[in-house]
């Protein structure tokens, strides 16, 4: 499968191969000579993949030094950020060493953030397990943890040295987890119409081509524009109404689910206020992956997190609108205005 690079002031490659767990020195001996590497993982990713993966590193000359992270949002918090970066220094980790993060979006996010921040930067490589990960989560650069007020509010956007995919991982992966990947690769899908499109609205997902599709459109996004000020925002489709969905529901929905549910909302929005033409479609892709469309609550105590959202400057916020496949559009929104659109849209 081809490699993607991702042309960011800090170019690396995205690789996308099957067998590359195994093959993991091939890729990484490139960008980086053997040395310690902290193997961070999760307790549910470690036990499917870290033994091997240890033992390809060192027969290919590196020395693996194994820490666990709690999976999934409860690894995502100052608590667990301390004590990540307190365990790399009592065991010596310098700067030159190498931090690889086998895991989906959650363990990239806390892995990166703290490649970020040890010693004022260290190397970081991910090796992205989940189709989250794969399509969207560990491509970009953006780290973080979250914060009581809200979902991912504290962290910084740090390109990785490279991402490493190997579609053979998803094999493992639940089909909830799965359905969390495809409302990523759905967004990008709507974002990028076309072919793309087609692939992830398709009945039977071809998951390697929606991996390469995803992982190029993001590429080139980001490329254009790297710190989420201007082209790189349309990314962020879905995840404004997502993430106060997330986080008003205390993380019991899934990332994939909240922004399943975002975009939606949007899109029944824009339906209903008459800028929409694709609610139908894009429920139809989301529904068909058994992914959930509508959340319960009161629009008003929903607000309070959309307005917490890093997306907002001053009194706007800059919201990503669906209006039709292909047609996405960035429009600045006041309180009152984001409170309309939720009363639409939910």
């Amino acid at each position: 499968m081809p490699t993607i690079h991702v042309k960011t002031t800090k170019s690396y490659p995205v690789i996308i191969e099957a067998g590359a767990l195994g093959r993991i020195a091939e890729f990484l001996l490139p960008l980086h000579p053997p040395c310690r590497v902290v193997l961070l993982s999760d307790d549910t990713v470690f036990p499917l993949y870290g033994t091997v993966l240890a033992a390809a590193l060192e027969k290919a000359g590196y020395r693996p030094f194994c820490l666990m992270l709690p999976a999934g949002e409860a690894g995502k918090n100052w608590t667990v950020l301390g004590g990540l970066l307190e365990q790399l220094a009592e065991a010596g980790i310098t700067r030159g060493d190498l931090l690889l993060v086998l895991g989906g979006g959650s363990a990239c996010d806390v892995g990166g953030l703290a490649a970020a921040l040890y010693h004022r930067g260290m190397d970081v490589v991910y090796f992205a397990t989940t189709l989250l990960a794969g399509v969207d989560a560990a491509i970009g650069g953006k780290t973080a943890v979250d914060l009581p007020a809200g979902k991912n509010l504290a962290g910084v956007i740090r390109q990785p040295n490279a991402v490493i995919i190997d579609p053979n991982c998803l094999g493992t992966l639940s089909r909830a987890a799965l359905a969390d990947g495809m409302a990523e690769a759905i967004k990008t899908g709507v974002l990028a119409g076309g072919e793309l499109w087609s692939l992830v609205s398709a009945a039977q997902p071809d998951y390697p081509a929606i991996l390469t599709g995803c992982a190029a459109y993001k590429a080139q996004v980001v490329a254009q524009e790297e710190n989420d000020a201007g082209g790189r925002l349309f990314l962020n489709l879905g995840h404004t109404i997502g993430h106060a969905v997330e986080r008003h529901s205390h993380y019991a929905l899934s990332h994939g689910q909240a922004v399943a549910i975002g975009l939606a909302a949007m899109a029944r929005a824009g339906a209903a206020q008459g800028w929409c033409t694709a609610a139908g479609p894009i429920e139809a892709a989301l529904q068909q992956c058994g992914l959930p469309l509508h959340y319960c609550c009161r629009p008003e105590d929903l607000l309070p997190y959309l307005w917490s959202d890093k997306k907002r400057l001053g009194e706007e916020l800059t919201a990503v609108l669906p209006y039709a496949i292909g047609d996405c559009r960035l429009q600045k929104m006041t309180k009152p205005e984001l409170l309309q659109l939720l009363q639409a849209g939910l």
